[in-house]
């Protein structure tokens, strides 16, 4: 079939072309055959020429073969996706943890704008043709560890999650009955990617919220746009539908 091993290829092509060395051939386990001792002959010659390459000692077949390595939350790449949602408590919470390398995605131009005030290092707009080769340039090629779906938009996780990288995870802080499709399908295995679900509207979190913000750790003035009375919460919401006004967050007064 044309189809055969070109994923694989793919890959190869792509590191080739980045200026990887290749250490062995590139495996090759045919399911028409025995798959399994196709690779099992191929990871062993990968394991003997490591330990040739590397000098290391395969005397005691069985030593650990992988080390852990942990990474602090300064090592990891969050990101903020949204559809016209105004993510500022998600920032302001990734930089309590000391998060770096924050990315905020917005469709209008004055929300990205507003997430670089509020702490974000870069500003994007899902619509732009280059927006994944954007996400790639900032992280190094790396993508991104974590991905925050404030809106709760199938379009907006299909494209927060194309973004992760390996081991990546897709956190769903948005609430939606619309049920969870993700269309990517190889690439999603084979990059360990997540999907992870988030409530915060547990008392806890208002009371840690609370907390945070009398001692001065979480400044959240600047995302009220207005006080509005209670009698009035009909037309509060009809300005937060209508975007009248441009509003992030509106405080109903008893």
């Amino acid at each position: 079939m044309a189809t055969y091993q070109a994923f694989p290829k793919r890959i190869q092509e792509a590191l080739l072309a980045a200026g990887a060395t290749p250490v062995i051939e590139r495996g090759i386990a045919d399911a028409a055959g025995d798959f399994d001792d196709m690779a099992a002959r191929w990871m062993e010659t990968l394991w003997a020429t490591l330990a040739e390459e590397y000098a290391a000692d395969t005397s005691d077949d069985g030593a650990p073969r992988y080390q852990v390595q942990l990474l602090t939350e300064a090592d990891v790449r969050p990101a903020i996706v949204s559809e016209q949602a105004y993510p500022l408590t998600v920032v302001a919470n990734e930089e309590l943890v000391g998060a770096a390398s924050i990315i905020a995605v917005d469709p209008p131009p004055n929300a990205r704008e507003r997430t670089l005030a509020f702490g974000a290092d870069l500003a994007l707009d899902p619509a732009a043709p280059d927006f994944a080769d954007q996400v790639r340039a900032a992280t190094d090629g790396r993508g991104m560890d974590f991905a925050f779906d404030c809106a709760g938009v199938p379009a907006v996780r299909e494209q927060a999650a194309s973004v992760l990288g390996r081991g990546g995870s897709l956190i769903l802080v948005g609430i939606t009955p619309k049920p969870i499709t993700i269309t990517e399908g190889l690439t999603f295995n084979y990059m360990c990617k997540q999907v992870r679900g988030h409530y915060g509207g547990t008392p806890e979190g208002v009371d840690e919220l609370v907390q945070l913000a009398s001692r001065g750790r979480l400044d959240l003035a600047p995302s009220i746009t207005d006080h509005i009375p209670l009698a009035d919460a009909a037309a509060a919401v009809h300005r937060l539908e209508n975007k009248i006004g441009d509003p992030i967050r509106l405080i109903l007064v008893p």
